[in-house]
């Protein structure tokens, strides 16, 4: 796939459970779908579904549609790989182009992840829990517009897509 083909990329905080670690302890593991589409419009003849629960949405071909449950620590790590790897971009694009901006930088230059704090207390209260739901699912936002920024100039072979690729066990991709 050339990267002139810009994918389509959605991550969604679908729902939560709260589950007793081995330490007796409660926590919250949060369910996440991410989808990954080819923009170029298929007919339902080439269709194939490449991973578990595919399918065809308004006649894109789904590359990944994958779900998985994490932990807030998992999820805060995530953030922090993130966030290095964006900091690397901005060292980076500041570096080589100080006179010719391009769509990217200017977007690095710009851009910075919220993720929602730790909570001490109450983190498995519902009402704090929808609260984080909220939150992490701008946090999902933001990282699905720098994929797709990543996307356009650097395809799939870029450290944002590998990091989350490899965050949400997506382990075959040879596809795309």
């Amino acid at each position: 796939m050339s990267s002139s083909n810009t994918l389509s990329f959605s991550i969604t905080v679908d729902g939560y459970n709260v589950v007793t670690t081995k330490d007796k302890h409660a926590t919250v593991v949060y369910d996440l779908t991410f989808i990954v589409k080819n923009p170029v419009a298929v007919s339902s003849s080439c269709y194939s579904s490449v991973v578990n629960n595919s399918s065809s949405v308004s006649n894109q071909q789904v590359l990944i549609a994958m779900t998985v449950g994490k932990r807030y620590s998992e999820l805060r790590e995530l953030f922090k790989t993130l966030t290095s790897i964006l900091i690397q971009q901005q060292h980076s694009t500041s570096t080589t182009t100080n006179s010719s901006s391009s769509t990217s930088s200017i977007s690095v230059n710009e851009f910075k992840f919220d993720f929602p704090p730790k909570l001490i207390f109450g983190n498995t209260n519902p009402e704090n829990i929808e609260k984080r739901k909220v939150e992490l699912q701008h946090f999902f936002d933001q990282v699905t517009m720098q994929l797709v920024l990543e996307n356009r100039t650097e395809g799939v072979s870029g450290e944002m897509y590998k990091t989350v690729l490899q965050f949400f066990e997506v382990q075959n991709t040879h596809y795309i």
